[in-house]
């Protein structure tokens, strides 16, 4: 990855918008166009907000790292967080209901991505996504 393609920023929710607005200059930039952009942003999104609740359990100084390579109608995203471990791809999904509300996020990450996958590395949880064009 080339430096000008990844983006660190502290868990809290201000940060949010610098890191979208990374995303979509990349994405951008490589010609994809509006609806993969916001597939790709409400998957960021979705992320770092359980980033975030669950995994940190509030806002914080840890780092959250993307990293956005895209071309030829394909966007591949790096996302790494510091907080436990926790696959996002294969984590139970129930459906919501009042009782216990939640889940609906991951089952939405899981409908937007064309592929996925997971590490926990020693630094900590690593997802990488892909995204195309057509969905």
């Amino acid at each position: 990855f080339d430096p000008a393609d990844e983006i660190t920023v502290p868990a809290r929710f201000a940060a949010l918008p610098d890191l979208l607005d990374h995303l979509c200059r990349q994405a951008e930039a490589a010609g994809i166009g509006p609806d993969c952009q916001l597939r790709m942003q409400l998957v960021v999104e979705e992320l770092f907000a359980n980033t975030i609740h669950h995994g940190h359990g509030g806002e914080c100084d840890a780092a959250v790292r993307l990293m956005v390579s895209c071309s030829e109608g394909c966007c591949r995203l790096h996302y790494d967080d510091t907080a436990p471990p926790f696959d996002p791809l294969q984590a139970p999904v129930s459906p919501p209901s009042p009782e216990r509300p939640g889940g609906a996020g991951l089952h939405l990450l899981r409908r937007l991505i064309h592929s996925g996958r997971y590490a926990r590395t020693d630094t900590g949880n690593h997802i990488e996504l892909v995204f195309r064009e057509t969905g």
